[in-house]
C-alpha cells in the first residue's frame, strides 16, 4: 500500500485514488502516457516497468477486477521503435496480463497542440468518447464472464516482448518482476546473465503471482 502520510514523494496517483475510496467506488482506471520514455536508452524496460506498476497499482488499491482503459500515444510517437514497444506492452499488460482492460488506439487525424506532444482538444474530446465506449464494453464483458480475460488468446506478435539489450540488464534486475511478467519478457527462460544481476534471491520482489 502507497504511503500517504503526506510527504512530498508520495504516489499521488495511487494516494488520490486511495482517499476518493473513502466515499466512492473506483469504477475504472485511465492511463495515458509514454512520450516522456522515448528518448530513454532503455526504452525496452518498458516492457517491465509498465507491467510491474500495473501490478502494483491494482495491489495497492485493490483494484484486480477494475477496468484499465489505455490510450495510444500520437501516431507520429507510436510509429516508431520504441513505440511499437510501448504500444504493444500496453495493450498485452490491459487486455491479457493484468486484466481485464483495453487498449485504445490514437487516430491518424488527431492533430496535436503547437508543442508537437500533446493532442488537441478536439482530438482529447474524441478520445475521451472513445474510452467510454471501451469502458462499457469492457463491462459489459465482465457481466457476461468475470474472468473473460483470462480466456482470451493473445495475438501471437503480442504475446511475445520485444528482446531486451544485454547491456540493459543490470538495470532490469532492479525492477520487481511477478512470474507472469518474467514469462511475458522471456518465454524461454529467465537468462542466467540477468539471474547473476539480481541484488538478492528474490526473483518477484514480494509481488504477488496471477493465477
Amino acid at each position: 500500500m502507497p504511503d500517504c502520510g503526506g510527504r512530498a514523494r508520495a504516489p499521488q496517483g495511487p494516494c488520490s485514488a486511495r482517499r476518493a475510496q473513502q466515499d466512492g467506488t473506483l469504477a475504472a482506471i485511465l492511463w495515458h502516457q509514454g512520450e516522456s520514455d522515448c528518448t530513454r536508452d532503455t526504452g525496452y524496460l518498458y516492457q517491465a516497468r509498465f507491467p510491474a506498476l500495473v501490478a502494483r497499482l491494482r495491489a495497492d488499491l485493490g483494484a484486480e477486477g477494475v477496468p484499465l482503459v489505455v490510450g495510444q500515444l500520437a501516431q507520429k510517437n507510436a510509429t516508431g521503435w520504441f513505440g511499437k514497444i510501448l504500444s504493444n506492452a500496453q495493450r498485452y499488460t490491459c487486455e491479457h496480463l493484468y486484466g481485464p482492460g483495453a487498449f485504445v488506439p490514437s487516430l491518424p487525424e488527431y492533430k496535436l497542440n503547437p508543442d508537437g506532444i500533446h493532442f488537441s482538444r478536439d482530438a482529447q474530446v474524441d478520445f475521451g468518447k472513445r474510452y467510454f465506449a471501451a469502458w462499457k464494453g469492457v463491462r459489459e464483458k465482465l457481466a457476461a464472464d468475470p474472468a473473460y480475460w483470462r480466456k482470451t488468446e493473445p495475438p501471437k506478435d503480442l504475446a511475445k516482448a520485444y528482446p531486451i539489450p544485454k547491456e540493459q540488464f543490470a538495470e532490469l534486475a532492479k525492477i520487481p518482476l511477478a512470474p507472469e511478467i518474467e514469462r511475458y519478457l522471456f518465454p524461454d527462460g529467465v537468462p542466467e546473465a540477468l539471474k547473476k544481476a539480481r541484488p538478492s534471491a528474490d526473483l518477484t520482489g514480494g509481488l504477488p503471482a496471477t493465477p
